[in-house]
């Protein structure tokens, strides 16, 4: 399977102590310590795979199928660098401990419509852990699904509830969330499957809306022309970095949402 991506994180002084984490399509996460000879620290696979099938093959002796299967399609690192989080199609976000692999927290899905009783279908695209000084406090995880919704979710390890604590109308976004990153403390920055990149006000989630969904939008970055696929905020200046399926890179000025640098990737 694809890898999802690769992120790094300290666990302590000096560059021996810079580790890596990768994850796949099918669940399974990889610590990494580059220094060492060894280099795989932890292995573990976050999703049971199913049991392969027994085919037939040309001589007539059976053949066992051990390709795996992809049942995830993003992860996260927690800011600590203590937990990671991987989400895939009809399938909860699970967070696991990276030193005992073993799982901590489960997200769980919205209650049943009282009208239909249907649940929301659940399918986590794009995942981001917010940093400690944001509004809504410490231990925030931003999920953006595959229908159209950016969820916030409270993963302290003793929560109250694991349902999300807020989340986007319907009608706010109109296309699948392919990337999240923050921005401040009050905002994030949620890109699609079209190229809108849209600023979300975390104060204004959740509250009933009077007239339409754009209320709880500050603003939209013009500029990517395909599916975005990675957003990257500056640390110290108000920078946002953009790259997308239509093979740009681009530079914005979050206090303006102007694009100040434009390059093309080969």
């Amino acid at each position: 399977t694809h890898p999802l991506g690769l992120e790094s994180f300290s666990t302590g002084e000096g560059n021996d102590q810079v580790q890596l984490c990768a994850c796949n399509a099918a669940g399974v996460v990889v610590i990494l310590n580059p220094t060492r000879q060894e280099s795989v620290v932890q292995r573990f696979c976050v999703y049971k795979q199913p049991v392969p099938t027994k085919g037939t093959g040309t001589d007539g002796a059976l053949k066992q199928d051990e390709q795996p299967v992809a049942l995830a399609t993003t992860f996260a690192l927690d800011v600590a660098g203590n937990r990671v989080a991987v989400g895939g199609p009809d399938r909860e976000t699970v967070l696991f401990d990276i030193e005992t692999a073993k799982q901590v927290w489960k997200t769980k899905n919205l209650a049943p419509d009282p009208q239909t009783l249907l649940q929301p279908q659940v399918w986590p695209t794009a995942i981001r852990f917010l940093s400690s000084d944001c509004v809504l406090g410490s231990n925030i995880m931003a999920v953006g699904n595959g229908y159209k919704q950016v969820r916030i979710y409270d993963v302290r390890p003793t929560p109250t509830q694991r349902r999300p604590i807020c989340w986007t109308p319907e009608g706010l976004l109109e296309h699948r969330v392919t990337a999240i990153t923050q921005i401040d403390e009050n905002h994030i920055v949620a890109g699609d499957a079209a190229g809108y990149l849209h600023t979300i006000d975390l104060r204004k989630l959740g509250r009933p809306i009077k007239t339409d969904a754009s209320v709880q939008t500050v603003g939209r970055y013009v500029g990517p022309a395909g599916s975005v696929r990675g957003l990257v905020n500056h640390a110290s200046a108000p920078r946002l970095a953009a790259a997308g399926l239509d093979r740009m890179l681009r530079i914005y000025d979050t206090t303006k949402r102007k694009q100040v640098s434009c390059m093309y990737l080969r």
